[in-house]
C-alpha cells in the first residue's frame, strides 16, 4: 500500500540558500532552514523514519505577504505527517518498514516558486521512490495544481489529474516530453516507454522546463529519470 503524502515542517537548522537563474536576470537568493521533523509516533526499532524540514526565510524580490501565504500552505502539510507515518507502519504489519522525506531543491523562475522533496517508503514490502513538489505562483503565493501546470506548457493538451496532485498526460504530452528530453541528453530507452505512457508524473518548474518525475517500485530503473518538457 502507497502511502503518498507530504509534509514540511518548521524547526531550527543551518541557513542554506540555493536559487535557478531567471531570464536575463541574476538568479535570486534564496535563504531557508533545514532540519529533522520530531515526535513522529514511532517507537519500534524495527522502523526506520527520517522527516528532513524546511522553513523558507526568504527570497529576493519577494513580497514579505506572499511569503507568508506560501508559509501557512507548508505548514498545512505539516498536520498529516504522524497519520502518515503511521499508517505507514501499519500496512507493514509487523514487519521492518522505512518512510523517509528528503530536501531536494527550491527553484525560483519568472512566474512559480518551486519546493521538491523526494520520499521514499517501504511500506507493504516494496519500495517507493517518489518526488514530492509544491508549486507557488511568484505573483500571488497560490499553490498551483499540476493539471495547470501541464496546460501552460503544453498547448491543448488532455491531461487528467491523479492522487496526491500527480497527472496522467496524453500521447501527445508524453510524445513532446520524451522529445524535448532527449534534445536536451535525458535518454529514454524502448522499454521505457510503455512505463511512460501508464504512470503518474509530479511537476514543477525549473526556469522554462516543466519536470516530470514518475514514480517507481524499484530503486535502480534505467527509467528513474527527471523529464522535461519546454515552453
Amino acid at each position: 500500500m502507497k502511502v503518498i503524502r507530504f509534509f514540511i515542517a518548521m524547526c531550527l537548522g543551518v541557513v542554506s540558500q540555493h536559487s535557478t537563474a531567471l531570464d536575463n536576470a541574476a538568479p535570486p537568493s534564496v535563504k531557508f532552514v533545514l532540519g529533522k521533523a520530531k515526535n513522529l509516533g514511532v517507537s519500534r526499532p524495527t522502523s526506520s523514519v527520517s522527516v528532513e524540514t524546511l522553513k523558507i526565510i526568504a527570497i529576493e524580490g519577494l513580497q514579505p505577504k506572499i511569503l507568508d501565504k506560501i508559509t501557512v500552505q507548508l505548514l498545512e502539510k505539516e498536520k498529516n505527517m504522524p497519520r502518515e507515518v503511521k499508517l505507514c507502519g501499519s500496512c507493514a504489519q509487523g514487519h521492518p518498514w522505512g518512510f523517509h522525506l528528503e530536501f531536494k531543491r527550491i527553484l525560483v523562475s519568472e512566474d512559480y516558486i518551486s519546493t521538491v522533496f523526494e520520499r521514499s517508503t517501504v511500506c507493504a514490502g516494496s519500495p517507493d521512490i517518489e518526488k514530492v513538489p509544491m508549486v507557488f505562483s511568484r505573483l500571488n503565493g497560490a499553490l498551483i495544481p499540476a493539471e495547470n501546470l501541464i496546460k501552460k506548457f503544453v498547448s491543448a493538451a488532455v491531461i487528467k489529474p491523479s492522487y496526491e496532485g500527480k497527472v496522467e498526460l496524453n500521447e501527445e504530452s508524453i510524445e513532446q516530453m520524451i522529445s524535448d528530453s532527449e534534445a536536451e541528453g535525458i535518454s529514454s530507452n524502448e522499454e521505457c516507454e510503455f512505463y511512460l505512457k501508464n504512470t503518474p508524473y509530479s511537476v514543477w518548474v525549473d526556469g522554462k522546463r516543466l519536470v516530470l518525475s514518475p514514480e517507481f517500485t524499484q530503486t535502480n530503473s534505467n527509467c528513474m529519470k527527471e523529464y522535461i518538457i519546454k515552453r
